[in-house]
């Protein structure tokens, strides 16, 4: 761009003819002169200064030449800046040959390298002057140009300032007239409550879950989901819901105002932003720090950046400037309740102490400062001598002090942090079989981890010392499967944070004595073998007999690893319990014991002949059971689902039973051997006979039997020269099975759940000449079907006094959502008058009659004047699907319904 002397000298001497640009050329120039060999040239953004182009080359630098001189030379009589740009000038031809497009390059680089230096020093110089941590371009930008950092790219600011912990965000446009005159008088008197911290408590007043991190600058959303008008009204539906209350009552009245005064989504958000504009003033007003105000706007559910940036916006516009100059005392006051000891003391440090009042204010806060700074090196000072001693509880007691005066020392956590934990409490041990678990008292701090050794010899003195059981675990136990048996051992348990210094041991003794194992019994009729394993150090054990009676016999068996045992009642339950005999220095000790009961059966066989058949009891439904008894063998009866896979002369475990979802069948009094009567089963069931063994169960021969299920509900409704019935279905796949007699001739059908839904029922032609109408069930198992006891219908017959057809137009309004229902009917029986109810049902299943939706309206379709009837309905929003359906409540009158796609919605 070629050089144009009225463009330089409005862009560029005028400019810098006064203010900080002025004073940036004096200062270089100043420097240049007290010491020639200085660079503080470079600093100055050259380019912009001499209106040199980027990139330039040789021939541009020589028509640039031709004018920069005379430009200058014509304006330094009315232009400070001019004489200064031309002495500087010269000083550069002694630097270099500016005529050469390298020279300006160079200096272009060396710039941005100090550039960039004097913009992280300016930034760091600044950062304490915005303790809420967010700033705007505008301000950063100028306040740097201050302190002679300029021509800096935004972004290049913007990261900078990022990288010292200032947001940057666009500048918040505040609302200039406040709370909407419509507003102001409800707004006051509802903001008195105390439940409302914020108009957001009454816009959410529907979803408080959501009052978190919402955003109200730019956007007016809580997480992805926007506020907007519609919850204006949800809002108020919520309030006519609750508790009625003073607080509640003007929040509907707020709410009703402020769905009148706002029209457009703008609206409520200049709304929202104007009474947190009053919250925030009222605030500094008072005087309370900015911190804390911006901390009161996020626990009343405001995102954090935007509270800042709120706080920063309205101390800025004035506020601030109404302020006492002692509001920035208030702040450091304010870092001193935080805990921020080192930040207070650093801001103090920029606060002029000023005079009077001011220096009074600034004396009281550095003495409270002080006073802090003396408690907090007195904690330190018991932190020393605490741990010279190892009274590491009292160590940590006089830290915690510490971090509670100044939470921004990380020395002190660090210290904190390499103490070693307290030592465990409660230590228990129980022995579990050739087991021991330790355990202990639960610990709050999840970074303790705890090291457990055994020391059998002698107590463990160190985490070390022993043999290691675990090493830096986290939990409150351990369990110890290589115990040393037959002696006592000590556990030491140590805790630790870092595995690397740990704390005094919790420790406690304990005398392993595994119990037998593989305690079992094999039985006969009238005896059982016991048998177990013997520990390795045990001399013998020790097998005690408990009969029903309660009587017991001890048997000692010091050799072999089983008992055989006589003379015992076949069927009858016997406890045996088993103990290992160890012989210590001590003396003689018995280990904990295990059990087992033992009934003596005959040899098992299954039940292959089971016979079922449906009878009654008392006038109630039974299932009379007969089967061949086998000998000495308990019999137990097990139903389950009619596809459960049992297979005869399978053994099964108990687990295994459950697990196939079977239940025990308790047979009714007076049963005898081999026959048996149960209560009738819902439904189809199989039966399945269990002979009890000692490992579980003999699976018989399972019987399926029971009755499908009756349906309910049975309607008959006669239309026209049609017949329908409708019922409710009873659970599961079933089929419907209808007889009937018409015209002497026995009738029947099948009905699938498919064909009832798409004809709406079961549908008979010639109503006049049905009889004998029934209903049952029908399932189908193995090739087989059940059917329930079939069900009279009462057929109603009325005789036909009129018919109309109608036909339906669902149309949605542009804004709103919500919709108009245009009805249209048509007879050919004029002169009647059918009443109809409309009914509205939500989902994909349209309603078969007015009892399966919630009734709209009730209207008279009237052709006593005319063969056409047309109707309006107007209703609220509705979410899709949907149907809506006319039913004649009169069932002499039949109403034929449109096509399905009219009446879907």
């Amino acid at each position: 761009m070629a050089f144009e002397f009225k463009v330089y000298r409005d862009d560029v001497l005028k400019p810098n003819a006064r203010g900080e640009g002025h004073e940036q050329l004096r200062e270089a120039l100043s420097e240049l002169q007290q010491n020639p060999s200085s660079r503080a040239y470079v600093r100055l953004d050259l380019h912009t200064l001499f209106a040199i182009p980027s990139p330039v080359g040789a021939t541009e630098l020589a028509e640039w030449n031709r004018k920069i001189v005379p430009a200058l030379n014509k304006s330094s009589a009315s232009l400070s800046s001019a004489k200064l740009l031309k002495d500087l000038l010269e000083i550069l031809k002694d630097r270099g040959d500016i005529l050469e497009p390298e020279f300006w390059g160079r200096l272009q680089a060396q710039r941005a390298e100090v550039v960039l230096e004097q913009l992280q020093e300016g930034i760091g110089q600044l950062r304490p002057e915005y303790p809420l941590g967010v700033v705007t371009l505008e301000d950063i930008t100028s306040r740097l140009a201050t302190i002679g950092v300029s021509g800096v790219t935004p972004s290049s600011i913007t990261s900078a300032a990022e990288s010292a912990g200032l947001k940057v965000f666009p500048a918040v446009a505040l609302p200039e007239n406040g709370v909407p005159q419509a507003l102001k008088t409800i707004w006051k008197q509802m903001s008195r409550h105390t439940e409302y911290r914020t108009v957001l408590d009454v816009l959410l007043l529907h979803r408080l879950d959501e009052l978190s991190n919402v955003a109200v600058i730019e956007h007016l959303r809580s997480g992805s989901n926007s506020i907007g008008l519609t919850d204006i009204d949800a809002a108020r539906a919520k309030g006519e819901q609750s508790s009625d209350t003073d607080a509640l009552q003007d929040a509907q009245k707020f709410l009703g105002a402020l769905r009148e005064h706002c029209k457009m989504q703008s609206d409520l958000n200049g709304v929202v932003l104007a009474t947190l504009l009053e919250f925030v003033e009222a605030r500094l007003t008072r005087g309370r720090p900015r911190l804390t105000i911006r901390d009161e706007l996020v626990s009343a559910g405001i995102a954090p950046a935007d509270a800042a940036r709120l706080v920063s916006a309205v101390s800025a516009s004035g506020v601030a400037g109404r302020k006492a100059k002692g509001a920035g005392l208030e702040e450091v006051r304010a870092l001193l309740a935080q805990a921020q000891l080192a930040e207070a003391e650093r801001m103090l440090s920029s606060i002029d102490a000023g005079e009077g009042e001011e220096a009074r204010e600034h004396r009281s806060v550095t003495e409270l400062l002080q006073a802090l700074r003396v408690k907090k090196e007195g904690a330190v000072g018991r932190y020393a001598s605490a741990l010279a001693v190892r009274d590491f509880v009292a160590a940590e007691i006089a830290l915690r002090d510490a971090i509670q005066i100044d939470l921004g020392d990380d020395h002190l956590t660090q210290l904190r942090d390499a103490l070693p934990p307290p030592a465990p409490r409660s230590l228990q041990a129980r022995v579990d079989s050739d087991a021991v678990v330790l355990t202990w008292a639960t610990v709050a701090d999840e970074s303790i981890l705890h090291s457990v050794v055994r020391g059998d010899e002698h107590p463990p003195i160190s985490h070390t010392d022993g043999t290691m059981v675990t090493a830096s675990k986290a939990g409150n136990s351990v369990r110890d499967e290589r115990g040393s048996a037959g002696q006592q051992s000590t556990y030491a348990v140590f805790a630790t944070r870092d595995g690397k210094v740990f704390s005094d041991p919790a420790m406690i003794a304990v005398t392993l004595l595994p119990v037998p194992h593989a305690f079992r019994a094999v039985t006969h009729s009238s005896g059982a073998r016991l048998t177990w394993t013997r520990p390795d150090l045990a001399a013998g054990v020790i097998v005690t007999q408990t009969d029903p009676s309660g009587a017991s016999q001890v048997t000692q068996v010091l050799r072999g690893s089983e008992l055989s045992v006589e003379k015992l009642t076949t069927g009858t339950s016997y406890h045996f319990t088993i103990q290992a005999i160890y012989l210590l220095a001590e003396g003689r000790r018995l280990s904990d014991s295990t059990s087992i009961t033992v009934v003596p059966r005959g040899v098992a066989s299954a039940v292959l002949d089971l016979d079922l058949s449906i009878g009654t009891l008392d006038g109630q439904n039974a299932l009379d059971a007969t089967w061949t008894a086998p000998a000495d063998a308990e019999i137990e009866f097990w139903q389950f689902e009619s596809g459960a896979d049992l297979q005869p002369g399978a053994h099964i475990a108990p687990s295994a039973v459950t697990k196939l979802g079977g239940r025990r069948m308790s047979a009714l009094p007076g049963h005898q051997r081999g026959s048996a009567t149960f209560e009738s089963p819902t439904g189809i069931v199989k039966v399945a006979p269990l002979t009890v063994t000692d490992g579980g169960y003999l699976v018989g021969t399972p019987v399926v039997t029971g009755a499908a299920p009756s349906p309910t509900n049975i309607v008959s409704e006669q239309f026209g020269d049609e017949l329908r019935l409708s019922w409710v279905w009873p659970s599961g796949d079933h089929l419907m099975e209808l007889r009937w007699v018409q015209e002497s001739r026995s009738r029947r059908r099948r009905v699938t759940h498919a064909r009832y839904r798409a004809e709406g029922g079961a549908k008979l032609a010639g109503a006049s000449g049905i009889s004998q109408l029934t209903i049952a069930t029908v399932d189908s198992l193995d090739d087989r079907e059940w059917t329930s006891a079939p069900i009279p219908v009462e057929v109603n017959l009325s005789a036909e006094s009129g018919r109309a057809s109608y036909s339906l137009q669902i149309k949605r309004a542009l804004f709103g959502g919500k919709r108009t229902i245009h009805i249209s009917a048509r007879t050919s029986d004029r002169g009647i008058r059918i009443p109809v109810d409309v009914i509205l049902k939500q989902g994909t299943i349209m309603p078969m009659d007015a009892s399966e939706g919630r009734t709209l309206a009730q209207i008279d379709l009237d052709f006593t004047r005319s063969s056409e009837y047309a109707h309006r309905l107007e209703v609220e929003k509705l979410q899709s699907p949907f149907w809506i359906c006319l039913f004649s409540r009169d069932a002499s009158l039949q109403l034929e319904p449109p096509a399905t796609s009219e009446m879907k919605g």
